[in-house]
């Protein structure tokens, strides 16, 4: 290749980096589009949207190889059988989705006072009513993972399947 054919490189523009940071449509599980921000796991961790608790799970998935976030299902027992953990979880994917939501924004369920909530407004969405598989279903998309829904079901169906199979799991009494 001689000088005159060798294409220069230049910087983004900042049309580009606008570009980026407007975030992207997601196709969701549910049917839904919604279009968010990658965010990256070390941004929930550095944010401390990620508790402590969890993050020890999240690197031992990492660690093992899998090259994106997820849970084994040893971490997935884990959590079953631990009820602090699975109300830990629940919050944290509640401030993820409000974290990374872009548009429709999402907000935090409204304030309790004396065991009455407050008025919800019937324009904006709450973070009760978005699915909680589309809340997993982002976790993996803003940390890296994909973004097709029929290979997010496919993993998330044989997870499933291998925890349904094990006759040693017990989900606590309601």
């Amino acid at each position: 290749m001689t000088a005159k054919t060798r294409k220069t490189k230049t910087a983004s523009s900042a049309a580009d980096w606008k570009k980026q940071a407007a975030g992207e449509l997601v196709d969701l599980p549910s049917g839904l589009t919604m279009r968010v921000k990658r965010i990256g796991i070390q941004t929930l961790m550095k944010t401390g949207i990620m508790p402590n608790s969890l993050m020890a799970i999240v690197q031992s998935s990492l660690d093992k190889g899998k090259g994106r976030p997820g849970m084994d299902e040893a971490a997935v027992m884990e959590l079953i059988a631990d009820e602090k953990k699975v109300k830990e979880i629940g919050d944290f994917m509640d401030k993820m989705v409000i974290a990374v939501a872009m548009e429709p924004i999402i907000h935090p369920l409204p304030k309790v006072v004396d065991g009455v909530e407050a008025n919800r407004d019937d324009n904006l969405v709450y973070v009760d009513e978005v699915a909680e598989e589309d809340k997993m279903f982002l976790f993996q998309v803003v940390t890296g993972g994909t973004t097709d829904v029929e290979s997010f079901r496919a993993e998330l169906g044989t997870t499933m399947d291998d925890i349904r199979g094990r006759q040693d799991v017990e989900l606590p009494a309601e």
